[in-house]
């Protein structure tokens, strides 16, 4: 018989594995629901909106625009 743990560790794989949730983005919603939760990288997405479903909600385009990191015109031939 399984363990609870290890049911929990086969339903977490299942979750990474077919959804578009990552690890960064789901610590982030744990820390902001008030658990200690240790970030491994600097990816830190608590202050970033998500919708219903836990996923990202995309930027405007003028903040995706100050993300670049150089700005190239698009050429027009």
């Amino acid at each position: 018989m399984l363990a609870f743990d290890e049911v929990s560790a086969a339903a977490a794989a299942n979750f990474f594995h077919f959804a578009e949730h990552s690890v960064a983005v789901v610590k982030s919603q744990l820390m902001n629901a008030g658990f200690d939760v240790r970030l491994d990288s600097q990816a830190d997405y608590r202050a970033h909106p998500t919708d219903a479903d836990g996923r990202l909600r995309r930027l405007p385009d003028p903040e995706l625009l100050d993300q670049y990191f150089e700005f190239i015109e698009e050429e027009v031939i």
